[in-house]
């Protein structure tokens, strides 16, 4: 947790599968309220790691 509060004895630690879903949930909510177009925001931001990372790695041929 990020503050000084404690969980309850009740409240059990949650895994990361689910923690990172909540995050996922909330960055939605943000984006909507924002007005951001989510669809054109992934498009962007994935044709730009590709655009900058096309020569980085060397790309692996079929490994049967």
């Amino acid at each position: 947790m990020c503050t000084d509060e404690k969980e309850k004895e009740s409240e059990e630690i949650g895994s990361l599968a689910e923690e990172t879903g909540d995050l996922l949930f909330v960055l939605i909510c943000f984006a909507n309220s924002q007005g951001i177009d989510l669809q054109d925001a992934l498009t962007s931001v994935l044709k730009k790691f590709n655009d900058r990372d096309a020569n980085r790695w060397t790309r692996k041929e079929n490994i049967d």
